[in-house]
């Protein structure tokens, strides 16, 4: 609830006077290692109390998938860019921890003031990675193929209008998102762009490497794209690369996200 923006919506000012007298809201935050107003890493337990009423295995655990790893690309920004990204920075004061919590807050909708500013920095900082992007692609070797996943759908649309890639974006048609996913999977596309609208379900096996753009707020999302070149059906182990921009804002963002997935991966949930 806490990660979705929810808690107040769910316990009004806080915790409910229920959970407080019972006890549970406590057991709860040790379980989760919650201090100070920040959710850390769950203890072991918190998979363990969970598994008693839940029945979900994650993927990993029933299927015979190759192995993942992850890379890092970082990214140098315009200058152009670099200011764009300094007047967020100026709103938190300088100071790193209250712009991780500035960021969460927009997220949560509860910082509007910002909210405009900080979606088309988004964008346009997605957007300034694509030049990077199609050098790293440059180094990838022969045999291997490459994949994107942008949350933003421009880095999308510019592999496809200016590479040549198979895309797959929220407004296809069913027959038309099929007929990408034949050509890439067939060998007639070097590559594909996706945003998740549109693509969840699909199967992109072909490609072994995956270069993420723009993850999505949702770190189950950032799994699903993942999961769409390492399923069945895939063979090889799978090389997940994130692109970070050379500047505090984006490596903040990248902390934020990464700390929620590591959230969902210690639960058991992924």
């Amino acid at each position: 609830l806490d990660m979705l923006g929810l808690c107040e919506e769910a316990f009004g000012s806080g915790p409910g006077q229920l959970l407080q007298k019972t006890g549970a809201w406590e057991r709860f935050c040790n379980l989760f290692d919650f201090h100070e107003s920040q959710w850390g890493i769950p203890r072991a337990a918190a998979r363990e109390a969970l598994s008693q009423v839940m029945l979900r295995h994650k993927a990993d655990d029933v299927l015979d998938l190759p192995p993942k790893t992850y890379e890092r690309l970082d990214v140098a920004l315009s200058d152009e860019m670099l200011t764009q990204c300094d007047e967020l920075l100026k709103w938190a004061g300088g100071d790193e921890t209250r712009l991780q919590v500035l960021i969460e807050d927009i997220v949560a909708g509860r910082a509007g003031e910002q909210k405009k500013h900080f979606m088309t920095l988004r964008k346009d900082l997605a957007t300034a990675k694509v030049a990077a992007l199609v050098n790293a692609l440059k180094e990838v070797k022969s045999e291997e193929v490459s994949a994107v996943f942008s949350a933003m759908r421009i880095p999308v649309e510019i592999m496809r209008d200016q590479c040549g890639w198979g895309a797959i974006i929220g407004n296809m048609d069913a027959d038309e998102r099929y007929e990408t996913v034949r050509k890439f999977q067939d060998g007639e596309y070097p590559g594909i762009a996706y945003t998740l609208a549109g693509a969840e379900g699909i199967t992109l096996t072909r490609a072994t490497r995956l270069f993420r753009v723009a993850l999505d707020w949702s770190p189950g999302r950032n799994k699903q794209a993942d999961d769409r070149i390492r399923r069945i059906g895939q063979t090889k182990p799978v090389t997940i690369v994130d692109l970070v921009g050379n500047h505090i804002v984006d490596e903040v963002i990248q902390n934020i996200l990464l700390r929620k997935q590591r959230l969902l991966d210690a639960s058991g949930l992924a």
